[in-house]
């Protein structure tokens, strides 16, 4: 959404974007229609909205964010079908109307999900489809991260024989963000000579040695000690 509002991706594909989370559609009340479930996501009134939309819908992209987080009951394959941008229903079936191309078929639409859902979101969405799959680390990639991590061999395969054997960690390391967090937190250790092992056998230990590092280097004028803080956090 950046890109495309900095004039760097899509600039003359799309009018408007609109940016819709499954988990705030699940806790909007009542009836609504389309219109009045966007205006909730954006600053526009529901009449600005529906003139945007009326005008050219073949320029709109939906980005719709955590499908899998949808609240559908089977009933919402049995509900007459919704194809008005002003016609009420409950949120999750102007949605599924939506993505079954019954309301707006023009329009574009951008969905994320966990893989869990994604048969369901399959069989929801209006045609041609495109999916792309973004994958977790491998147990190989897992070893290629440590190694451009800490580029030092020996560091390397002390950290990485430390974590291989523990299924908690390496299970977690898995994760992109999860592994250079267990990576940092292992290579602080390495910097201060302490045992890398001393503590650090589960995510939840890796989690609060990472909180205090980040205390210890960027709440430096504080009057009471780390741990201090670290408990009462």
């Amino acid at each position: 959404m950046l890109d495309w509002a900095s004039d760097e991706l899509y600039k003359e594909r799309f009018d408007i974007l609109f940016h819709l989370k499954c988990k705030e559609i699940n806790s909007i009340p009542g009836r609504k229609s389309l219109v009045e479930i966007l205006s909730y996501s954006c600053s526009l009134t529901s009449d600005e909205i529906s003139q945007i939309l009326q005008q050219s819908p073949g320029k709109v992209l939906f980005i719709i964010d955590g499908f899998d987080e949808l609240r559908l009951t089977k009933e919402i394959y049995h509900i007459t079908p919704n194809t008005d941008l002003l016609q009420k229903a409950p949120s999750e079936v102007v949605l599924c109307a939506l993505l079954r191309g019954r309301i707006l078929p023009e329009s574009f639409l951008l969905v994320t999900t966990r893989s869990t859902a994604t048969d369901k979101l399959s069989d929801l969405l209006k045609g041609p489809q495109r999916f792309t799959e973004i994958m977790d680390f491998s147990e190989k990639g897992v070893e290629e991260y440590f190694q451009k991590f800490f580029q030092d061999e020996e560091l390397f395969r002390k950290s990485y024989t430390f974590v291989k054997p523990n299924e908690t960690l390496f299970t977690a390391c898995s994760i992109p963000v999860i592994c250079w967090i267990i990576c940092t937190t292992i290579k602080e250790r390495f910097k201060v000579g302490a045992d890398v092992t001393s503590g650090l056998e589960t995510t939840t230990s890796i989690y609060v040695d990472f909180v205090f590092t980040l205390l210890q280097h960027h709440c430096q004028d504080l009057n009471q000690s780390f741990l201090t803080l670290l408990r009462s956090l």
